[in-house]
């Protein structure tokens, strides 16, 4: 990751000493013309830094980084990171999402939400199968979006948006009430900015940790209904049943502004462009295909796939995606010539009946490990340590 030189801490309760002493105290920020206020019961402390963006060929879990200012608000003398802060506030330029394609996949999902304005009741069941119930989030989560809960619309004078509680999973396990996330994620009025404000909740109505006696397997088989009954316990609680409080969270979401005229003020440093792969349009004529798996596994033994069961792989500029029997999946990848490398997989979590789930687990891992492959017409080989994969494209 790169970063601008500039860092900029600011202690919000210098030389106010004698407000030290009150019980409430607001602090106001104020930089490049974005400014928001927030209680010391949210946060006492807040560095702000200019990050200049990540080269759009950047192979990492949630993809490059576009260049946007981040507050983070903190407590005591030391900001310990977003995940470990109190909570972020992220602002972007909409101008410089050209080229992120992940990133700008969450910048189209909150615009068709906020010009259609479907019923976001909708968006708080579990679907494992797909990610269309998914919320727009910034910065790109690796892992599973699996609680969307108290999901609304928020308006004011300088932004349209949507706020609610989020958590993402990249394994089935009970919930603890420290892991939930409440975020806003909204567009300026004048449409040239993105704003993401991200915040750690904790909450009594969850256990602190999973007990002892856990048993995975009996979890698993009833996971979705699990999910659905946790969205339902966080949309029948009260705002003071968190900690911070939503009351606190939804005000500093309305303070947001923007001074007239005043966008985001990134300074434009050019973003370095490394070329990673080349890029012709069919890539390497792994694109514009659904390869759909016949045979995986030890050349001299090959395994055949599962008849009704489609095990699927597409290849575009956004990464790889498919079905692998029973859950859907995605990830980036890098290719040169016959050489491939598959880069992080994220999949739903549904639980499917043996041997559906012994396909796809070998299936996934295969891919995984993936080095290199050779396309003949419609037929195509991925070479892994121990076997191949082949698909063909009907």
């Amino acid at each position: 990751m790169k970063r601008l030189l500039l860092l900029l801490s600011l202690i919000v309760a210098l030389g106010a000493f004698p407000a030290l002493a009150q019980e409430s105290v607001t602090h106001a920020v104020t930089f490049d013309g974005f400014s928001f206020n927030f209680p010391d019961s949210l946060a006492t402390n807040v560095n702000i830094t200019q990050y200049a963006g990540d080269p759009t060929t950047v192979e990492q879990p949630g993809g490059p980084e576009v260049r946007h200012t981040q507050f983070d608000l903190y407590n005591g003398s030391i900001a310990q990171g977003t995940y470990g802060s109190a909570g972020t506030v992220n602002v972007y330029r909409l101008a410089d999402f050209a080229g992120y394609d992940l990133a700008q996949q969450q910048v189209n999902l909150l615009q068709s939400l906020l010009t259609q304005r479907p019923d976001l009741a909708q968006y708080m069941m579990a679907d494992m199968t797909s990610e269309a119930s998914n919320l727009p989030f910034l910065p790109v989560a690796p892992g599973s979006q699996v609680i969307r809960a108290r999901a609304s619309y928020v308006d004011t004078s300088s932004f349209q948006g949507v706020s609610y509680i989020t958590l993402y999973r990249l394994d089935v396990a009970p919930i603890i009430g420290s892991e939930f996330r409440y975020t806003f994620q909204g567009i300026s009025s004048d449409g040239t900015a993105y704003v993401a404000a991200n915040f750690a909740l904790n909450t009594g109505l969850f256990p602190a940790e999973v007990g002892q006696d856990f048993d995975l397997d009996a979890f698993s088989e009833q996971f979705e209904g699990y999910l659905n009954e946790s969205m339902g316990t966080l949309n029948n609680a009260t705002p003071e049943d968190f900690a911070p409080s939503l009351t606190a969270l939804d005000a500093l979401i309305q303070s947001f502004s923007f001074a007239a005229g005043n966008a985001p003020n990134v300074p434009p440093t050019p973003i370095p462009q490394v070329t990673l792969t080349p890029t012709p349009s069919s890539m390497g004529g792994l694109a514009g295909r659904v390869w759909q798996l016949v045979s995986y596994g030890n050349p001299d033994e090959l395994q055949p796939a599962l008849e009704n069961v489609p095990v699927t792989l597409e290849f575009d500029e956004a990464g790889v995606a498919g079905s692998a029997g029973c859950n859907s999946y995605s990830g980036d990848f890098q290719f040169d010539n016959t050489t491939i490398i598959i880069g992080t997989i994220v999949s739903t979590m549904m639980a499917c009946e043996e041997p559906v789930m012994e396909q796809e687990n070998a299936y996934l891992s295969s891919l995984q490990s993936a080095t290199s492959y050779q396309i003949d017409g419609s037929q195509l080989q991925l070479t892994y340590d121990g076997g191949f994969l082949n698909f063909t494209a009907p």
